[in-house]
């Protein structure tokens, strides 16, 4: 226990009460030094605590049943890591146990001297939700393999929160758990629950299989529940910058559209190659967030993390999706009448092709492209999918700059990236995704049905796939 007292206060009070107790100044040292000694380990931690959450001038007393487990996972633990569900968050009573009295990311997490997944004083937000949200969903399989990707051991599940959604949460994560046959029950105490991730205890192999996924870890998630994924592959998303070699030797993919994964391709084929001019990334002309402009937002900020506030807090069923490099990120607008204003320019005359990567949620609207204010591109961005599509539209520009205006015309919008190609070099690259496609194994999450024949078999190991075969540009 962390009593509601610091080392220097016990000084304090020894020293004043040092002339009743009739000790001197050399005893008095002497008593200070063992007082030290004895209590150093309790104020190491004791510090730590009142450092993390000492703001308000408050000092927290962390109940002892977290000792308890805390020293149980030191000794079980290894090299490993521990993932405690629900986070502690920022904002009391809410997102915090019933006995922290004061604002404080990760306390008693980062506290308790146990290797969790915390960076910069805060939860990894991005992963946080989604793994909550597959064990809520007893996707138990999946969870255990992106857990033991992350080197995550133990999962520690605790229910001392004051809001009812998190205790019934917390409630049916702990009846899936008991039930899979991926974790383990270890101890508990009173509020705290551990389970071992079995997954994790298996030997870890270097990918040599490696497979692209298009539909972010959704995407993922999914083909895990599926199919026997084993650690001989390496897994690359479409949606993030792929090694050139690992585009043309991939023998396997998986998607949740066959259209967004040849797109996806395609920009990661124009960033490899240097092609800029033909990139515009809206983000970087957003500067900051300004009454009546698109704002920019980031996967990777720890310390805002506006695109999870904006993004993963607002749809149930995220894709948690990527945006091809970090420093790409997003562009988010959700009042109707927002602009953004990027200039370009344009080689030469003729026809173009605008590939534009937007998010198509059910909290969406409508968005508006102009181009030298004449109304061009109007994109539907309403749907269920609640990840990104992409948008195709074929314009006829003449040589020379423009302004391009992106305006929200109702919903929540974020776009990512847009291509602009003449379109005779995106019939060229058209036909090298093509070729790159030629005669490799396709599953689509999304769109395999009884429609599609062309369907057969693949072995990979113990894998065993129904797959499509992409072949003549056909699926």
């Amino acid at each position: 226990i962390l009593f509601d007292i610091s080392l220097s206060e016990i000084i304090g009070r020894i020293y004043s009460r040092s002339t009743l107790l009739k000790i001197s100044f050399k005893k008095l040292s002497i008593v200070t030094a063992l007082i030290f000694i004895i209590l150093l380990p309790i104020g190491a931690i004791a510090w730590r605590v009142i450092e993390i959450n000492n703001r308000e001038g408050k000092v927290t007393i962390i109940p002892n049943e977290y000792f308890s487990i805390a020293n149980w996972l030191r000794d079980n633990v290894d090299s490993y890591r521990v993932f405690w569900l629900p986070r502690t968050g920022k904002y009391c009573p809410g997102e915090a146990p019933l006995w922290l009295k004061t604002e404080g990311w990760g306390a008693p997490e980062t506290s308790l001297g146990v290797r969790t997944y915390y960076y910069y004083g805060k939860p990894m937000e991005y992963l946080y939700p989604f793994l909550m949200r597959l064990l809520y969903e007893n996707k138990t399989k999946s969870a255990a393999y992106l857990l033991s990707i992350i080197g995550v051991k133990y999962l520690a599940i605790h229910d001392d929160y004051w809001w009812d959604y998190l205790l019934q949460m917390t409630k049916r994560i702990k009846e899936n758990l008991n039930s899979s046959s991926y974790f383990k029950f270890k101890i508990s105490t009173e509020h705290i629950y551990v389970y071992e991730n079995l997954i994790a205890n298996q030997y870890v192999h270097a990918g040599t299989t490696p497979v692209i996924i298009n539909g972010g870890l959704r995407a993922l998630s999914q083909f895990i529940e599926t199919y026997n994924v084993d650690y001989n592959f390496s897994i690359f998303f479409s949606d993030l910058q792929i090694p050139i070699e690992a585009i043309y030797s991939t023998q396997l993919f998986i998607t949740q559209s066959l259209d967004n994964l040849k797109k996806d391709l395609m920009v990661n084929m124009l960033i490899s190659e240097g092609k800029w001019d033909a990139v515009i990334v809206p983000a970087w002309f957003a500067k900051g967030i300004k009454e009546g402009e698109w704002h920019p937002l980031y996967v990777d900020n720890p310390h805002h993390a506006e695109w999870e506030v904006f993004y993963i807090w607002n749809y149930l069923n995220a894709s948690f999706e990527n945006s091809f490099r970090f420093d790409f990120g997003f562009i988010g607008s959700s009042t109707p009448g927002e602009e953004l204003g990027i200039p370009i320019s344009i080689k030469e005359d003729g026809s173009y092709i605008f590939l534009i990567r937007y998010l198509k949620s059910d909290k969406g609207g409508e968005v508006e492209i102009k181009l030298d204010d004449n109304v061009n591109i109007c994109i539907p961005t309403v749907g269920n999918e609640n990840g990104f599509e992409w948008f195709t539209s074929n314009l006829a520009l003449e040589k020379g700059s423009h302004m391009m205006r992106i305006r929200n015309i109702k919903g929540r919008n974020a776009i990512n990236i847009i291509a602009v190609l003449p379109i005779e070099e995106y019939s060229q690259l058209s036909k090298k995704i093509d070729g790159i496609l030629e005669g490799k194994k396709i599953i689509s999450l999304k769109e395999l049905n009884d429609n599609i024949s062309n369907t057969n078999i693949l072995k990979i190991n113990n894998l065993v796939i129904r797959s499509i075969e992409y072949k003549n540009d056909i699926y």
